[in-house]
């Protein structure tokens, strides 16, 4: 099992000042609401960013299983106003092409590769605009991995986190309605705020969709139960043939005893891994996708202050 890098490949730039700064090798390209619905964008202009930001994932992807990492989450931002345009300028088959690459590699390589869409993915919303919304989005990342001829399994999750809060039954309802492209993919998050791995526990029980603990948030929603039963217990909705996903993230040193808002941010670096996610890694039973803000070289200095390796499948 693999500790996973999210999103973005950096590297350090030293200035003639002798300041340090992170470039981020992955140079996706973004559209912008305002300017799209003033006309600015041409089709070709458009269809051009998303050949572009599918190219660059066939750019960063030698470079991280270079480093020895095996499990990388792609940006949920490589279709921007994916909801707005004809589906043809990203339901063709240039792009197909382009993310079959990608899923060829993966496969070669033997890379777990997971989606999280942004937290305005609420299935469980009071607004059924936002519900209709939801399903149009996760659709658009379940044709991203259909693409790249991922299987309809968890191992390539589409994460995301519960939505709105006492609105289990909703939740349960919408997920046995969703097209198996996506239902099969799907993953709930324990969330700080609004869902702890007790309520998923439940939900889990009547659909199926499996937890990915999220030890920085279960600190901030414990739901009554301890690290090490939140981490058994999201685990055990897992198949045995899966590895359970899950997330790693610090609070930044020097704000542990801040407010809510500055505990929850997450650290530049690693500089603790509760003891449950250790043995799990090292006993081959889990996958976490370290959420530190320097990303690869947060991984590194895991591998080289924190004894942990980038990947144990060999043990496995």
């Amino acid at each position: 099992m693999a500790l996973g890098l999210v999103c973005h490949f950096v590297e350090e730039v030293i200035h003639r000042n002798g300041d340090v700064s992170l470039r981020n090798l992955f140079d996706a390209k973004s559209l912008q609401l305002g300017r799209f619905m003033r006309g600015e964008y041409s089709e070709a202009r458009i269809r051009e960013t998303y050949l572009h930001n599918a190219m660059m994932h066939l750019e960063i992807l030698p470079k991280i299983v270079k480093l020895g990492i095996r499990h990388f989450r792609m940006s949920s931002d490589t279709i921007p106003l994916g909801d707005r345009v004809p589906r043809e300028y990203w339901d063709n088959p240039e792009l197909r092409a382009v993310y079959k690459r990608i899923g060829d590699f993966a496969r070669q390589n033997n890379m777990r590769i997971t989606l999280h869409p942004g937290q305005f993915c609420v299935l469980n919303s009071m607004r059924s605009n936002v519900v209709i919304n939801t399903i149009d989005e996760l659709s658009r990342h379940a044709w991203l991995f259909d693409a790249c001829e991922f299987d309809e399994s968890p191992y390539y999750a589409i994460n995301i986190h519960a939505g709105a809060g006492d609105r289990f039954s909703d939740l349960v309802a919408n997920v046995k309605n969703l097209p198996s492209n996506i239902r099969s993919r799907l993953t709930f998050e324990n969330c700080e705020s609004v869902a702890n791995v007790a309520e998923l526990y439940d939900v889990w029980k009547q659909t199926g969709v499996p937890i990915v603990f999220d030890s920085h948030h279960h600190i901030f929603n414990t739901g009554e139960l301890t690290m090490d039963d939140a981490y058994d217990i999201a685990r055990s909705t897992w198949s045995s043939n899966i590895p359970p996903l899950q997330h790693l993230a610090n609070t930044e040193p020097g704000f542990e005893n801040g407010s809510f808002t500055q505990r929850r941010r997450h650290s530049n670096y690693i500089s603790c891994i509760p003891e449950c996610q250790r043995v799990g890694l090292e006993r081959g039973l889990v996958d976490i996708e370290v959420e530190a803000k320097t990303k690869n070289l947060a991984l590194s200095n895991m591998v080289r202050d924190l004894g942990v390796k980038l990947d144990y499948n060999q043990h496995c």
